[in-house]
């Protein structure tokens, strides 16, 4: 059974799960074709039958309902859009968009899964920063590759030991280890 459930909570989950915030107020015929998926890899996973209660094959398996899924990411999505004050569903949010007549909108429902479960408004008072100001690849960095030292010509002429030796003397001379972090790539320092 831990197969089975690795490879549906790997693969087949996330595929069902993408995009589940936005696709989250479909019609119910729609959201329970997706069910159906989930509750036939229940079956497979748990080896019941078709009169086999979902409930009981999610408690053996360890596996939330999809809409309980879905209405966490939901209320995650719109507590996002909330903070990012520069996102253009921020405005739609604090703006209470038109209702629909059928169906409810994204807010709409939000609010109502929100309110359900009782949930503290989490508006900030200051707006979350969306990104940096650079990237930090692109911060200037110390990095000090250091290929020559001296009295070393060739390596195969000299012995391991004094190679060591004259090694450990120069990174103590000019990198003591207190005031630099020594990284060494080829494995030497293990």
């Amino acid at each position: 059974m831990k197969l089975l459930k690795k490879t549906y909570v790997g693969y087949v989950r996330p595929v069902m799960e993408y995009g589940i915030a936005a696709w989250g107020t479909a019609s119910k015929t729609n959201f329970q074709k997706i069910e159906r998926v989930q509750n036939h890899s229940l079956r497979i996973m748990t080896g019941g039958i078709k009169s086999t209660p979902i409930n009981s094959m999610e408690s053996v398996t360890g596996l939330e309902s999809l809409e309980d899924r879905r209405k966490k990411k939901i209320v995650c999505q719109y507590t996002k859009f909330q903070h990012l004050a520069n996102h253009p569903m921020c405005k739609l949010i604090i703006n209470n968009p038109r209702k629909r007549l059928k169906r409810t909108n994204f807010t709409a429902s939000a609010q109502q899964i929100h309110k359900s479960l009782e949930l503290p408004d989490l508006r900030p008072d200051t707006p979350l920063q969306s990104s940096i100001d650079w990237p930090p690849w692109n911060q200037q960095s110390q990095i000090e590759i250091v290929k020559d030292m001296d009295g070393v010509t060739s390596k195969k002429s000299m012995i391991k030991r004094e190679l060591h030796c004259l090694t450990q003397n120069m990174l103590d001379t000019k990198y003591p280890s207190n005031h630099w972090i020594r990284a060494f790539t080829d494995g030497s320092a293990s």
